[in-house]
């Protein structure tokens, strides 16, 4: 076979819908991700699926179990107000532990506790008290559990649960002094 028609024969199957890098390869990087539009879109769908009316899905409280609830008037937005501060400091706290949070990216590298400040500490041993303070008023009434399940960990409020995660919502709310505390 002549050198004409191996060069043919290997350029019969070339591909010219296919990226190529610089030096005729094809290309293996990745495309870039779909238009924003398109995410939000499935995002507006995943949140109608939930429940939620297709009127308050591009809301970003429509996000989080909790802001639905506030969505559907099931509470109010001081009780909203509140869980949200709550998942704040439940969040400081575990960051005070050095938990790894799946959704973080970090450089890695992380420092020894040898290395740990008296600043540090200070704050840790803050962010750990604030937290087990809330628990415990949350635990005094009973509904740990609940406000634990929906605000922290974002699983459905079963009807059931609704006035126990009102009554644990509140009480924080007052704590918080989000709320002025009735007489």
């Amino acid at each position: 076979m002549t050198t004409a028609k191996r060069k043919r024969k290997r350029r019969s199957d070339y591909d010219e819908t296919v990226d190529r890098a610089p030096n005729g390869r094809k290309s293996r990087s990745r495309k870039p991700s779909q238009p924003t539009e398109d995410m939000r879109a499935v995002v507006i769908n995943a949140r109608i699926r939930h429940g939620v009316k297709p009127a308050d899905a591009e809301q970003p409280e429509a996000g989080c179990e909790v802001g639905r609830l506030l969505l559907s008037g099931d509470i109010t937005q001081a009780l909203y107000d509140a869980s949200v501060k709550l998942f704040n400091i439940h969040h400081t706290a575990m960051r005070a532990f050095q938990v790894p949070d799946s959704l973080v990216r970090s450089d890695g590298g992380g420092s020894s506790a040898d290395d740990a400040s008296q600043e540090y500490i200070h704050w840790a041993t803050a962010a750990t008290a604030t937290w087990q303070a809330y628990k415990a008023a949350m635990a005094d009434i009973g509904c740990e559990d609940v406000v634990n399940r929906v605000v922290i960990q974002g699983h459905e409020c079963l009807p059931d649960d609704l006035p126990a995660l009102r009554r644990g919502l509140s009480v924080l709310a007052i704590k918080f002094g989000i709320v002025a505390k009735s007489s």
